[in-house]
């Protein structure tokens, strides 16, 4: 008896194979031996039930998108907010070109 794991897994797989084939082959069979208007039915309701399922599965993946994008564009604002919070601050640069920033003495002057 082999072993091997992967000698294992390829004779699992080759089984599993075989069944799927065989159940394909039955339902073949099978479906040859309904009436034309019991195939036109049966081609319909699997049709119908193939894009139900793949209508849900892009369903998904979009909205796993727009979720993901929704997260992004959350994190980039918190963390500009946080940059934002965090810069030191400055004085205007027109109030530091000009030199016409009021000092303790000139506001109680009147001044500035």
């Amino acid at each position: 008896m082999d072993t091997d794991p992967q000698a294992i897994m390829a004779t699992e797989e080759k089984t599993k194979e075989q069944k799927r084939e065989g159940r394909y082959d039955d339902t073949r069979r099978a479906f040859e031996e309904l009436s034309p208007e019991e195939q036109a039915r049966f081609l319909l309701e699997a049709t119908a039930s193939s894009l139900m399922r793949g209508i849900e599965f892009v369903a998904g993946a979009v909205a796993d998108e727009m979720e993901s994008a929704v997260r992004k564009a959350r994190e980039k604002s918190e963390e500009a907010a946080s940059d934002a919070e965090n810069e030191p601050k400055e004085p205007p640069a027109d109030a530091e070109a000009s030199g016409d920033e009021a000092t303790p003495e000139d506001k109680s002057n009147g001044g500035p």
